[in-house]
C-alpha cells in the first residue's frame, strides 16, 4: 500500500515513502470489489499465486494522481482499472506500470468501473468462445445470480439469445427471480425445481440450448 503524503496531514495519518519512477504513475483506488477469486486467492487455492507479501484484489477503479516523466498514456485524473492481474487494488493508492491500466471513459459509474473486469469480461468469453449463439439461441447456466451469471443474462438479452437460469432455492427466491428477469433472463428456475424435472418442460418450450454454463463444477 501507498499513501500519498500529500493527502493526509502529519497528525492524522502515517505517510510511506513512495517513488514514482520514468514509466510509472501513481493511482488513487476508488473502489474495489470483493470476489470469490480474490477470497480463493488468499485461502492458496486459486490458480494465479501472487508472490508475498501482496495486496489482494484483482479488479477497482482509481484516478491517476502523478505520472513519470516518460509516461504517454495517461494524465492526472484520468479513470483507470486494471489491465493486468496481481496490482492488488485493496488499498488507498498504488504505484504500477502505465501498461497495466486501462483508461476508461470519464463519467463511467464507480460501482460499474470497479466490477467491469473479472464478471462481465468472464460472460462476454464464455457466451463467444465456446459456441456460435445467434438470436433466438437458448443457453442455460446455474448460478445465474452470480456476478458473472447476471452479466451473461444481460449480455444474451442484448443479443437476442435465451436464457435459461437455475438459482438455488432460497427464502427471497421470489425476489431473485424477478430481478434476473428484470435483466433480461428468460427464464429462471430453482435447483430443486430442476432436480424434480420441472426444467424439461422449459426446453420442450424453448428448444435444445447451444451453451450450458456451469459455473458450480459439481
Amino acid at each position: 500500500m501507498v499513501i500519498h503524503p500529500k493527502l493526509f496531514s502529519e497528525k492524522t495519518a502515517i505517510t510511506l515513502p513512495y517513488i514514482v519512477d520514468e514509466n510509472s504513475v501513481l493511482v488513487k483506488m476508488i473502489a474495489a470489489p470483493v470476489n470469490p477469486a480474490d477470497i480463493n486467492t488468499i485461502q492458496g487455492v486459486y490458480p494465479i499465486k501472487p508472490s508475498l507479501p501482496a495486496v489482494g484484489g484483482f479488479e477497482g477503479v482509481g484516478i491517476v494522481q502523478e505520472i513519470g516523466k516518460q509516461v504517454t498514456k495517461l494524465l492526472p485524473g484520468d479513470v483507470v482499472i486494471p489491465g493486468v492481474n496481481g496490482i492488488g487494488t485493496w488499498c488507498s493508492h498504488t504505484v504500477q506500470n502505465e501498461n497495466d491500466w486501462l483508461k476508461i471513459p470519464p463519467g463511467t459509474p464507480t460501482l460499474f468501473a470497479a466490477t467491469l473486469r473479472v464478471n462481465n469480461c468472464t460472460a462476454y468469453r464464455m457466451l463467444k468462445d465456446f459456441a456460435r449463439l445467434e438470436a433466438g439461441d437458448v443457453v442455460i447456466q446455474n448460478a445465474a445470480n452470480s456476478g458473472c451469471g447476471q452479466a451473461a443474462i444481460q449480455i444474451a438479452a442484448a443479443r437476442g439469445i435465451k436464457t435459461i437460469n437455475i438459482v438455488s432455492q432460497a427464502s427471497d427466491f421470489d425476489d431473485v427471480c424477478q430481478h434476473l428477469k428484470d435483466l433480461g433472463a428468460t427464464e429462471v428456475i430453482s435447483d430443486f425445481s430442476a432436480q424434480k424435472g420441472d426444467i424439461k418442460q422449459l426446453l420442450e418450450d424453448h428448444g435444445k440450448p447451444r451453451l450450458a454454463l456451469n459455473a458450480v463444477g459439481g
